[in-house]
């Protein structure tokens, strides 16, 4: 074996050992983001929504795009529709009566009439395992729709709502983020 290919080999071996496997960056996820593998549950559904934010900025920063800010308003849309979910058990963007994620975000006090804005929401529910911050946002990142509204540069801000439950009854927890960008 020639010398410089000798050199190659040693190389690409270094970088194959040194490059992260999933395992590692799951671990990694984890660490950053703590609650982002624990199924919601009484005492950890504020983690929940952290790690969910937390989830969806790591996506954002591994592709270089800015970080989206919590935002109270847009997380007491997503609250409100997660339990209204949960309690008259239904899942969609659009509220039984018609009321869409825009008009309950609007009604959240987000933005002042007359002001231009850009706004999103993702929803999801599951229970065990698939209830996480992590599987969550990995189902969301699988989904085109889903994923653009992650990963869309206009937004700035986020909330998200997690309440316990699912939309057919017994236990799981739904999710509701809701994205925007004012001015």
């Amino acid at each position: 074996m020639s010398r410089k290919l000798l050199s190659l080999v040693v190389l690409l071996a270094a970088m194959i050992l040194a490059a992260p496997s999933s395992a590692s960056a799951a671990i990694s996820r984890a660490q950053a983001c703590p609650g982002a593998y624990t199924a919601p549950n009484a005492s950890t559904v504020v983690r929940a929504r952290a790690a969910t934010i937390c989830l969806m900025n790591y996506e954002r920063t591994i592709r270089r795009l800015p970080a989206l800010r919590f935002n109270s308003a847009l997380a007491l849309a997503g609250a409100r529709h997660a339990g209204n979910m949960a309690a008259r058990r239904y899942f969609s963007h659009v509220a039984p009566g018609g009321v869409s994620f825009v008009t309950r975000i609007l009604r959240s006090g987000y933005t002042r009439p007359g002001t231009s804005w850009s706004m999103g929401e993702n929803i999801a529910w599951g229970q065990g395992t698939l209830s996480t911050p992590a599987s969550t946002v990995g189902a969301w990142m699988r989904s085109p729709g889903h994923r653009a509204n992650v990963l869309k540069t206009t937004f700035r801000e986020v909330g998200v709502g997690t309440v316990l439950g699912s939309p057919v009854g017994g236990a799981g927890a739904i999710y509701a983020a809701e994205y925007g960008r004012r001015g």
